[in-house]
């Protein structure tokens, strides 16, 4: 009874225009927790809007002003509070603090903090951090909680400056989606190319946007969403059509910008959250690359894998992972050299507490690259798909086994559906005379290891402060040194000693070309488990696959059966359904229980 008042007041207040009631409540209880969840955090920030009394310590927490862990808050803040004062006298003694305004002593304070401090420092060309200081002036009172907020607010939003280019591009192709007319008109002033994004996307809309409005968009950046920032300047421009389309220089056009009314700005960071929301929440420039690389990836394997007379499938996948440790040992090495240029989280590979952490999830992941290398060796590309597509199956299992959470009764359904489908695969490469049992095994192998190195990575990621560079390092080493007695076992040096082409150039520039795809397709893993769900993250594997099949038939010119099509087709249909059903369930869940997360 109480679960059916608590929701009907929610539904009341939601008609009364109060909505973030349960949401309050929702964050607060993560709040009170004893061990903070990040991931839970940056979850609620990306579906919700922080409400105002909650932000000072909701973005502390995500920006890495203030640990996770409640007991050292005490702590670092007094640390954070010596500082502070060690910057202000610092700056006294060097006379440059006189006269000069808060947000301008503040943008020195960073300066000075980052190495980058002249006596001849002309303040202004840091205008993205003199309007961020601004705009946190605006939302907090004390001076210490607004340099500390603004610097690692600002910090933040600098590490994706390297992807402004692209959030440009896809800024235009998005406003030439949704107004085609105002596109071509801004197109034909010459002012699409010369708008000052790159300007806006730096200080995050602070001084174009009223200050109270903007505090639900930095929400999203802060939640780990800076493509935001997209959906916000192409709803600016939208809102603001009929002013635009009279203008006919760039100069018209940022005067109109910039005399957003606080009514308007309201309604532009609503429209954008809601279009935000519309497309499916995207969160980084890097949500679309996976699929393409994951294909390409699967294709060069096959190659090195089959099309060589070398039978060393645990060296491939060894050499993959080493050159991913690689890969992040340069930039680690890089960080050291240029702090100020390039970062990398703190890591200790042979911490006892860290192997122990980590170590289930590289067991994992080496059997994964393991089987996946084996199925791959033993089936061709095309049946590649249908051979794998019992990772959902097994999600749903390993979801109730380890988690306890039970799958409805539609979804169960479907994952009849896509195991019908698979066995009418099975049946159908059977009859084509081209079935390998290794390889089928190796992919069912490969599924399981997939569903459970998901559900693991889910887990860990916030032992490791979500740093996804920390946690492929650690992975790639731990497994690098995993595939050793895999070789051993597999007879693999012998074959090494025999190869002929071994100190071919050829060979090791397709192996480093595999290696360079598998460091890009295990980092997008877990960028996207990291921002979405074991389950999300499984469903594009099986989308992108379907892909891959197709692409496959083609390229090595196979030629397949009706009802071999129809496999595949009934996979797909039930990968889909699931997941729509897996939607509404979620949806249901979450109206019944404030303690929902995405």
């Amino acid at each position: 009874m109480a679960i059916d008042e608590r929701n009907f007041r929610s539904a009341y207040y939601e008609k009364v225009g109060f909505k973030s009631v349960e949401e309050k409540r929702s964050l607060e209880i993560l709040l009170k927790e004893k061990q903070l969840d990040l991931s839970k955090l940056k979850q609620f920030c990306l579906r919700f809007g922080v409400p105002a009394a909650h932000r000072n310590l909701v973005w502390k927490l995500l920006l890495g002003v203030l640990p996770l862990q409640e007991k050292c808050h005490e702590f670092v803040v007094e640390q954070r509070k010596d500082e502070y004062s060690n910057l202000i006298h610092a700056l006294n003694v060097l006379r440059i603090t006189n006269d000069l305004p808060k947000s301008q002593v503040f943008v020195a304070m960073w300066l000075l903090q980052n190495g980058k401090l002249r006596f001849e420092t002309n303040y202004e060309s840091e205008k993205g951090l003199m309007a961020v200081v601004k705009s946190m002036l605006f939302h907090f009172d004390c001076d210490i909680d607004v340099y500390w907020l603004a610097k690692m607010f600002y910090d933040t939003v600098q590490k994706f400056q390297c992807e402004v280019p692209k959030l440009i591009e896809a800024t235009q192709n998005l406003l030439e989606k949704e107004d085609p007319k105002l596109f071509r008109h801004l197109l034909k002033i010459d002012a699409l190319e010369t708008l000052p994004l790159d300007s806006w996307f730096d200080c995050c809309f602070a001084g174009i946007l009223n200050d109270m409005a903007l505090g639900r968009i930095w929400d999203k950046i802060v939640g780990g969403s800076y493509k935001i920032l997209v959906y916000t300047s192409v709803v600016i421009l939208t809102s603001l059509k009929h002013k635009l389309m009279r203008c006919n220089t760039l100069e018209c056009v940022i005067e109109s910008i910039n005399s957003i009314s606080e009514e308007l700005a309201e309604v532009i960071v609503n429209k954008s959250v809601e279009l935000w929301q519309q497309q499916g929440s995207p969160l980084t420039a890097y949500d679309k690359p996976k699929p393409i690389v994951s294909i390409l990836t699967v294709f060069i394997n096959k190659t090195l894998l089959s099309d060589i007379e070398l039978n060393a499938p645990m060296f491939i996948a060894l050499y993959q992972t080493f050159i991913t440790a690689v890969i992040c040992f340069i930039k680690k090495s890089l960080a050291l050299m240029f702090p100020h240029h390039v970062s990398f989280p703190e890591t200790n590979v042979w911490d006892l507490n860290t192997i122990k952490t980590i170590l289930p999830v590289s067991v994992m992941f080496t059997t994964m690259i393991a089987t996946n290398n084996l199925c791959l060796k033993y089936v061709s590309v095309a049946f590649y798909y249908i051979g794998r597509s019992l990772t959902t199956i097994f999600n749903v299992f390993l979801t109730y086994l380890i988690l306890g959470e039970k799958t409805s009764a539609k979804c169960l359904l479907f994952c009849g559906v896509i195991m019908s489908g698979f066995y009418l695969g099975v049946d159908q490469e059977n009859l084509a005379g081209s079935l390998s049992i290794s390889g089928t095994v190796f992919g069912v192998l490969g599924s399981l290891s997939l569903s459970l190195f998901s559900i693991l990575t889910k887990k860990v990621l916030p032992k490791v402060n979500n740093e996804i560079w920390a946690l492929s390092y650690y992975n790639n080493i731990y497994a690098t040194i995993l595939f050793l007695p895999l070789m051993l076992f597999n007879n693999e040096f012998l074959a090494l000693y025999n190869y002929i082409e071994l100190l071919q150039t050829h060979f090791w520039f397709i192996m480093t070309i595999g290696g360079i795809c598998g460091f890009a397709i295990g980092f997008f893993t877990s960028l996207q488990i990291k921002y979405t769900s074991a389950l999300t993250h499984n469903i594009s594997g099986t989308a992108k696959a379907c892909a891959q099949t197709i692409l496959a038939t083609y390229w090595y010119q196979e030629t397949k059966t009706l009802l071999w099509w129809c496999s595949n087709i009934i996979i797909l249909f039930g990968s889909a359904g699931y997941a729509r059903i897996k939607q509404l369930d979620m949806e249901k869940k979450h109206k019944q229980n404030v303690m929902y997360q995405k």
